[in-house]
């Protein structure tokens, strides 16, 4: 868990998950944006690559959170499985949503 962002994994800058490479991001949350994981860059899943986010939550962003353009290949793969967000705390005026699985 993490007050602020990023609850599996806060990168600052650009990320990449290539190749033939699994990343999992299981039971994961953050406070405020992503719950698995945050992103302040340019985000690429390429190659074969393959991101998992299960159980994920946030107010933003409950799996992924990426600031920036984020890029996937033809083969790679993300998938988001009972991720959640909830944006209705009053911190983001109010607003509902917020990407239960990916937000950019």
């Amino acid at each position: 868990h993490s007050d602020r962002r990023g609850g599996g994994l806060y990168v600052g800058g650009s990320s990449e998950i290539s190749g033939n490479t699994t990343a999992t991001f299981a039971n994961c949350s953050s406070f405020f944006m992503g719950g698995g994981f945050y992103t302040r860059g340019h985000s690429t899943i390429s190659g074969n690559a393959a991101a998992t986010f299960g159980n994920c939550s946030s107010r933003r962003g409950g799996g992924f959170y990426v600031v920036g353009p984020s890029t996937m290949s033809e083969n790679a793969v993300a998938i988001f499985t009972n991720c959640s967000s909830d944006a209705s705390s009053g911190y983001f005026g109010g607003r509902v949503g917020g990407g239960g699985g990916f937000y950019a």
